[in-house]
């Protein structure tokens, strides 16, 4: 994947996936002008599917997805960044804001106070207020949030 100047990586909780909330903001930012780059596309979760098959070690496939995705990040000329609805920021999330930060990139932070007319903020790195959670609390997090992720998380 090539991208340029005018694309933006939104980075948002994998409980956002698929929501009406995250296709309300994808909106948002292509109305914006953005060419958006979604992590959670087919192609990128196919991605996330073909590691997870690689690598059984669930470290070392987390750390090479979470690659995958700073990857993207890298190619992007800006971020938009989701927290959680109480406001904390997961690592992953984190992370690939992170990417943009340490490249002088453009951050921007979504906010949903209205779901249906969201808007965005320009922000440094990190924003006063927000609490970046660490891998385990993020896992808990997406626990509580998505019955689905919680089920996927469960070993087999």
């Amino acid at each position: 994947m090539d991208y340029s100047s005018g694309t933006i990586y939104f980075a948002h909780p994998i409980s956002m996936y698929g929501t009406p909330l995250e296709r309300t903001i994808i909106d948002m930012l292509t109305e914006q002008h953005w060419k958006v780059v979604n992590p959670s596309d087919p192609e990128h979760q196919a991605e996330v599917v073909r590691i997870k098959s690689t690598i059984s070690d669930r470290g070392a496939a987390g750390k090479a997805i979470m690659e995958y995705f700073v990857g993207l990040c890298n190619q992007c000329h800006a971020v938009a960044f989701s927290t959680f609805p109480d406001n904390t920021v997961g690592a992953g999330v984190a992370k690939e804001v992170e990417s943009f930060n340490a490249r002088g990139a453009e951050i921007l932070q979504v906010n949903v106070d209205d779901p249906t007319k969201p808007w965005l903020k320009g922000v440094g790195w990190p924003p006063s207020g927000l609490i970046i959670l660490d891998v385990e609390k993020t896992r808990a997090k997406l626990k509580e949030l998505s019955p689905e992720y919680a089920a996927a998380a469960r070993p087999s």
